[in-house]
């Protein structure tokens, strides 16, 4: 009897030992697990079904502006510039067990906004039943910023391309159009939905083909600028057009950024001067025919007043003054 006793005894201590080093163990999984939870810089935070937050990181502190022993215990949706889509986002996770890249904002307790995109899943407790939500929220601030700074250089660049006198096209290399500026869609009278995606030949020349000088060709070829000067029926202009290739990472052209500037005037004028260039050196051939005409009347004149003995009437340049 004594030595069962004394076994049984022994028994339990090994139980308590292993006891002991269980919850050593535990304790030791828990310091680990929060380590990682307060090294990460996202927002991190659990949510009750109740819509409580029941943990957080030091990350979520430093966002909100609000210490960890605030922060539990209250509603999650509160910290949000839209606290009803927060509430939203948490419910949606419940019912489907996950979120994706949900947007929402941040508002720190001075009142500054923070952009995040949340990612969110349930987690479950010892016997597999939802316990709650585990969401992380990744800063988007720098990509907001970046997607400011994208969206005002394309307004830049869209206010540039439609601000141009002359008219602007971008072409694939198949001749299909891209775009189109406004001082191009004035000229043909056509909206942009009528002109997007129609082959230039058609657009611009009426042509059913492209045209046999056509620019693009030469320059599929040749990979240069490519330019030429014509007139187009359809506007009665003349246009002086000027295809720039673009080029992919292999080289190969994609596309073509026309410039076709209206020539017109300048082809007036020129027409003009080639005239009246003309018209001068006919003036200059009658003027000089005429003045050798009066030459050889005076030479004539002169002849026969020598023949008479008299003194010749003239004095024509290059003879010798006679006497």
């Amino acid at each position: 009897m004594g030595k069962g006793n004394n076994y049984g005894k022994k028994l339990s201590g090994f139980e308590l030992m292993e006891r002991k080093k269980a919850e050593e163990e535990l304790k030791e999984s828990q310091r680990y697990t929060r380590a990682l939870i307060e090294a990460c810089l996202d927002p991190l935070v659990t949510i009750s079904p109740e819509g409580r937050i029941t943990d957080v990181n030091h990350a979520t502190e430093l966002v909100t502006g609000n210490p960890r022993e605030k922060l539990i215990g209250s509603d999650f949706s509160g910290y949000f510039t839209d606290p009803q889509k927060a509430r939203q986002g948490y419910k949606q996770v419940f019912k489907e067990g996950y979120v994706r890249d949900y947007p929402l904002e941040i508002e720190h307790r001075d009142g500054k906004v923070t952009p995040v995109l949340y990612n969110a899943s349930v987690y479950y407790d010892a016997k597999g039943a939802v316990a709650g939500v585990f969401a992380a929220a990744r800063d988007i601030t720098e990509r907001k910023k970046a997607e400011e700074l994208l969206r005002n250089a394309e307004e830049d660049w869209r206010n540039s391309f439609n601000a141009l006198e002359d008219v602007m096209l971008i072409i694939d290399k198949d001749h299909n159009i891209e775009n189109i500026n406004d001082r191009g869609l004035a000229l043909i009278g056509k909206s942009k939905e009528e002109v997007i995606g129609k082959k230039c030949y058609e657009i611009i020349h009426g042509k059913e083909k492209p045209v046999e000088d056509c620019p693009h060709l030469k320059s599929l070829k040749t990979k240069k600028v490519e330019s030429l000067d014509r007139f187009e029926k359809g506007v009665e202009c003349y246009f002086s057009i000027k295809s720039s290739p673009i080029f992919d990472e292999h080289g190969e052209i994609v596309r073509f950024v026309d410039l076709l500037r209206d020539i017109t005037e300048h082809k007036r004028v020129e027409q003009e001067l080639k005239q009246k260039h003309e018209e001068r050196r006919k003036f200059n051939t009658l003027a000089v025919g005429r003045e050798w005409k009066m030459i050889e009347l005076k030479e004539e004149i002169n002849a026969l007043l020598q023949e008479l003995g008299k003194e010749p009437r003239y004095r024509i340049a290059g003879e010798n003054k006679k006497g």
